[in-house]
């Protein structure tokens, strides 16, 4: 007993170096082998009862299999010689079908080729060896049509064709000469006949009587030859007898090829056959033995796997159980052990003496680690005295910190205040801008300085100081109406606006009415100013300059009541007839934007249109049309023809309320980019 006691002890103490998962891990894995190996038991038999079935089975049909063989063997023979002996196109294709069944049962008999000898190898060679005289058989029959075809045909339908000519040409040819030509032209239309029946003959018709034919045809054009000396019927004779020599060849070549098939059809063919019959025979023997063989092999497999699963699964189990006996034990001692000195520690008993453990497993890591525990707790108490030093030294580190804040704080409220008085500055500049701006826009009653017309007018900048244009100006009985809109927005474009419209001021006033030569002197105007300002500002213009009719002289047989002039390139003017129709005048080749070349007067064209009472006239900016919504739609052209529709029946004034309204609800809370200017004009 003391001796077994000290054995365990051993094992016990070996087992405390494998940690604890391995040994648990192990524990686990017998019992499931010894579970896996009963149901692999189970089902191994199970397979081997429905393998035995389906060999059995699988047997029957090799041999139900073989019992065909022989039959199908000999209707290949038959039929490969058929096709060896005559070359119909038909039989290819059963001596195949015969092949494929042959093939078939071979594929069944093949994978036990080692217990039946050789006879599946021998049975296949043979058919090998037969299916290669009849690929070789198939070879000569299309050379032997090829040549046929090729070689003799072609030649015989020139000889055919010269000897035709010759014989019914009585200038080439006398009339002695033309019968002997149509004696050797009838003689050769029977050795063709002659030559055909030798080709299709099925038993292979000796080629003597087709040779002797040709060779008779051959006498006769040598004889002709001979009298007609030289000419055109000499050459025509040296043509066919040049061709009844390649056809003698030719017939030459058919009867070495009709040899060959010959040879091969009483060799290789009956040789191979007799070898596939005789090797199907005894293969259906051999797998009627391997049968009973196969049965009583099957049985004994059988009982020896049962045999065997059943012995390894009960070793297993055994084995399973004295691991988990001696595992468990190695983890439960150990275990109470380390509980009762932690019990120990917890009741204040510091000063236990812990015993290192002399494993390697995960308990011995836990004893060692309540040392180090130990060790941590008498650490941590000193570690409390070192921590109230340090958050002593980062107080006086923080307050030295916030007082480097206070004095930058200080200096960003200096820079704050620079600042501010900078933008007020430059607040102020923009606003004398701004409303210089607004003070050179026309007044509302300088709207109404052209008699005939109704005008209302709205301009919006997209900044402080906007870029967009307009102006109207008397000259005499009529006027002129400017819109532009200088590229971008803000203090620059602003100064551009105001460079444009003093100068179109003074060119009016000072009565140039030639309207291209007008647009000309200001764009040249605009051009060296912003060439002097070092910018790259242009400004797109349009001038509508208009003349109302009067005086019988102007007025008769005349309905309209005025007439519109425009040149310069701006966005199109829209011309709302009081009927309800809408026109469109394009400015796009009236003109080019100003100040953008030096000279314009090419690209410069003038358009004009009556305009009748009621009829509206609107000019616009591109930040009218383009008003974006917060989804990114624009109000369009569209949108703004739609509503000059809607209000067409309304005041001037009504209509531009009307329509910058639509703009600002299809705008909504969405960022405005650029100017909005819109004249309304309409003829009284």
């Amino acid at each position: 007993m003391s001796g077994e006691s000290g054995a365990f002890e051993k094992v016990q103490a070996r087992l405390r170096h494998v940690p604890l998962k391995r040994r648990i891990t192990f524990t686990v894995t017998v019992y499931l082998l010894a579970t896996a190996v009963m149901v692999v038991a189970g089902w191994r038999v199970a397979t081997l009862v429905r393998s035995n079935r389906a060999e059995v089975i699988k047997l029957h049909e090799r041999v139900q299999s073989l019992s065909n063989m022989k039959h199908n063997v000999e209707l290949l023979q038959v039929l490969g010689n058929a096709y060896l002996t005559s070359g119909e196109t038909v039989l290819p294709m059963r001596v195949r079908a015969a092949l494929k069944n042959i093939e078939t049962t071979l594929a069944l008999v093949i994978p036990d080729s080692e217990v039946l000898d050789k006879e599946p190898l021998r049975l296949h060679l043979s058919v090998n060896g037969f299916m290669e005289a009849f690929e070789g058989a198939t070879v000569v029959n299309g050379r032997i049509t090829e040549v046929y075809w090729g070689d003799f045909l072609i030649p015989a339908q020139r000889i055919s064709a010269r000897l035709a000519a010759l014989s019914r040409d009585p200038v080439r040819a006398p009339d002695g000469v033309a019968r002997a030509i149509l004696r050797a032209e009838t003689a050769f239309t029977q050795a063709r006949l002659d030559v055909q029946a030798f080709q299709t003959s099925s038993v292979g018709m000796s080629p003597d009587k087709a040779q002797a034919a040709l060779y008779g045809v051959s006498t006769q054009v040598a004889a002709i030859r001979q009298r007609v000396g030289k000419g055109d019927v000499a050459a025509g004779l040296e043509g066919v007898a040049s061709d009844l020599n390649a056809a003698e060849q030719a017939l030459m070549h058919l009867t070495r090829l009709f040899e060959q098939r010959r040879l091969l059809s009483e060799s290789n063919v009956q040789m191979y056959g007799r070898a596939m019959i005789n090797s199907a025979g005894r293969l259906s023997e051999g797998l009627a033995r391997r049968e009973v063989e196969i049965q009583n092999a099957l049985d004994r497999r059988l009982w020896v796997t049962m045999e065997m699963t059943a012995g390894s699964a009960f070793v297993l189990l055994l084995l399973g159980l004295v691991a988990n006996h001696v595992i468990v034990r190695s983890i439960r001692d150990p275990i109470l052990r380390l509980n009762a000195a932690m019990h120990e520690i917890s009741e204040g008993n510091w000063d236990l003496f812990i015993a290192p453990d002399a494993g390697s497993d995960e308990i011995a890591e836990m004893s060692r680690t309540l040392v180090g525990f130990k060790r941590n707790a008498l650490r941590l108490r000193e570690m409390e005295v070192e921590k109230r030093e340090a958050l002593s030294r980062e107080k006086e580190e923080t307050e030295r910190a916030l007082e480097k804040l206070d004095q930058a704080h200080h200096e960003i409220q200096v820079l704050n205040d620079r600042l501010s008085e900078e933008n007020l500055r430059l607040g102020m500049e923009i606003d004398v801008s701004r409303r210089l701006q607004d003070m050179l826009l026309p007044r509302s009653e300088e709207l109404a300085v052209i008699p005939a017309l109704d005008i209302a007018a709205f301009m919006e900048p997209a900044t402080e100081v906007g870029g967009d244009y307009y102006d109207v100006l008397q000259d005499g009985d009529g006027g002129c109406i400017t819109i532009g809109d200088v590229t971008g927005h803000g203090l620059e474009s602003g100064v551009v606006m105001l460079m444009a419209q003093s100068a179109v001021r003074a060119l009016v006033l000072a009565e140039e009415h030639n309207l291209p030569r007008l647009l000309d002197v200001l764009n040249r105007t605009m051009f060296q100013t912003i060439h002097r300002m070092g910018g790259e500002k242009n400004l797109s213009f349009t001038l509508l300059d208009y003349r109302p009719y009067e005086g019988d002289a102007l007025a008769v047989e005349r309905t309209a009541s005025g007439r519109l002039t425009v040149v310069g390139q701006h966005e199109s003017v829209l011309i709302l007839r009081h009927s309800g129709d809408m026109e469109e005048i394009d400015t796009l080749p009236l003109g080019l934007p100003l100040g953008l070349v030096e000279n314009i007067a090419e690209y410069t064209e003038v358009a004009t249109t009556d305009l009748y009472s009621g009829d509206l006239v609107v000019l616009y900016s591109d930040g009218i049309t383009e008003a974006a919504s917060t989804d990114g739609r624009l109000f369009g052209i569209e949108g703004l023809r739609a509503e000059l529709l809607r209000h067409r029946g309304k005041r001037v004034d009504e209509i531009k309320d009307g329509v910058i309204h639509a703009v600002r609800r299809h705008i909504g809370l969405a960022t405005v980019y650029d100017d909005m200017t819109l004249l309304v004009i309409r003829q009284k």
